[in-house]
């Protein structure tokens, strides 16, 4: 089975960890959408020598930067005979819960569903103003005790038709959108009500979208990918005041210390 991560970041320090993550927990390839990083990512990744882990420079897009590379995400998956696809942001982390390790082992029981939308779990800043050596997973703990009803979503190449929205691909007619509840969502396909606790689902994405005030207000400085416009400022005290609500140490337990590994084994160090 073969299964494509797609992405496209600038400037994300952590873009290491993401990949090791991601192949640890089973995809077999990752596509990179550099986006105008000042170290491009191919240097930041030149030790590793992974086949299964493609670059491409996207630097000369300016407008509608993620739904264009969304669309031709979906022509690179159809072209190699991907039979999952699922797009994601630079900050967020696959995670699967038990009795998964393997992101196969989940979709196995998903073949009928063109489109399996996956919710988020918002991280929090942890508290933290500087931000820390080492991984995200390993500093970032505290989130929402809920799923967020956002989703992104795994989807079968060969039934998109395109992407108007960075949560989900457009299917083609006749293609229904199922939730990991194995029922389809007949409307909103960005949103998927799924009220249990973090713990309860079999995966979910990890969205670490504030972590610290140091990278919060870095972030802020860049152009969003989807809209081009800057982001909205925040008092800090709201930015430590948004999913800090509870502990999750699942992801820290589950897989730091296997990443740290394979970054180590590249030399690298986190």
């Amino acid at each position: 089975m073969r299964i494509c991560l797609f992405t496209n970041v600038r400037d994300e320090k952590h873009i290491r960890e993401w990949i090791v993550h991601h192949l640890l927990i089973g995809f077999t390839q990752i596509v990179i959408f550099d986006h105008k990083s000042k170290v491009p990512v191919k240097e930041q990744i030149k030790n590793m020598n992974l086949n299964n882990v493609k670059v491409v420079n996207a630097g000369k897009i300016n407008k509608n930067v993620k739904i264009r590379l969304m669309n031709l995400a979906r022509t690179i998956a159809v072209k190699n005979n991907v039979d999952w696809m699922i797009y994601l942001d630079g900050d967020e982390f696959v995670i699967l819960n038990t009795p998964y390790n393997n992101i196969r082992q989940l979709l196995n029981n998903f073949k009928y569903a063109p489109s399996l939308a996956i919710n988020w779990l918002m991280f929090g800043s942890n508290f933290k103003k500087k931000d820390p050596d080492g991984l995200i997973l390993e500093h970032y703990t505290k989130c929402e005790k809920l799923l967020n009803k956002h989703v992104k979503c795994f989807v079968q190449p060969h039934a998109v038709s395109r992407a108007i929205n960075p949560h989900f691909y457009v299917l083609k007619p006749d293609n229904k959108y199922y939730n990991l509840q194995g029922k389809t969502i007949d409307r909103e396909f960005h949103f998927n009500e799924y009220n249990v606790s973090f713990n309860q689902a079999p995966m979910y994405v990890a969205h670490y979208v504030n972590q610290s005030e140091e990278t919060y207000v870095k972030r802020r400085s860049v152009p969003r990918d989807d809209t081009g416009e800057l982001r909205e400022m925040c008092k800090l005290d709201r930015l430590h005041a948004e999913f800090n609500n509870v502990e999750n140490n699942y992801p820290n337990d589950t897989y730091s210390e296997r990443i740290k590994k394979v970054l180590l084994n590249f030399n690298y160090s986190f």
